[in-house]
């Protein structure tokens, strides 16, 4: 006589004993087993748009909060706006000598002209304050010459004046600097004259 085994067997939701001869209907289980994985599923497209969700909300704040930082830095070192060294430019003739040209204040205020040399050899040099940056006065150079004949050529540079002499043209007529303002070496050059092409 067989004895009744007191062993359960888990199928599914069905909890049945060995000895039972009608186990749970394998269509039962299969609709069972389809259901649960509907829900792992479901919980598992839900934390997907959760994750979205947030790294769109990180992704969306940052800029804005980048944007801010640089407007305020913007506004407390306004330093860039202006120049910060003091120097002047000299256009030599070397021709006729280290002191024969023209020294003109560099620090005026929008863009400047100015004209120096002799007759069939005359420069005109026209500059402009652009920034301060990386500890340097950054300046826009443009140079025609010989300007007093029927095809002047036009030279452009930028160059960087942290107060040290910086050759922005030079040629086998003339050479033209900007040198410091407290500079002796260039004591009794003669003065040259400037317009102010365009004011800030």
């Amino acid at each position: 006589m067989a004895t009744f085994e007191q062993r359960k067997i888990r199928d599914g939701n069905f909890l049945y004993t060995k000895n039972q001869l009608n186990p749970p209907p394998y269509k039962e289980r299969v609709i069972i087993i389809g259901k649960r994985m509907k829900k792992l599923v479901f919980h598992f497209v839900g934390l997907v748009c959760l994750l979205s969700l947030v790294s769109c909300r990180h992704s969306t704040t940052n800029p804005r909060e980048s944007s801010e930082t640089s407007e305020i830095s913007f506004e407390v070192n306004p330093a860039h706006l202006r120049p910060q060294f003091r120097g002047k430019v000299f256009c030599n003739n070397v021709k006729y000598g280290p002191k024969n040209g023209c020294i003109i204040n560099l620090v005026v205020e929008g863009k400047v002209k100015s004209r120096c040399g002799h007759p069939g050899a005359i420069s005109e040099i026209t500059w402009q304050f652009i920034a301060h940056r990386d500890g340097k006065d950054i300046y826009l150079f443009q140079r025609r010459f010989p300007v007093d004949s029927e095809n002047p050529q036009t030279q452009s540079k930028q160059v960087a004046f942290a107060g040290e002499s910086i050759v922005v043209f030079q040629d086998e007529v003339q050479k033209i600097s900007v040198i410091p303002e407290s500079s002796e070496e260039y004591t009794g050059v003669h003065s040259g004259e400037s317009e102010a092409v365009e004011k800030r």
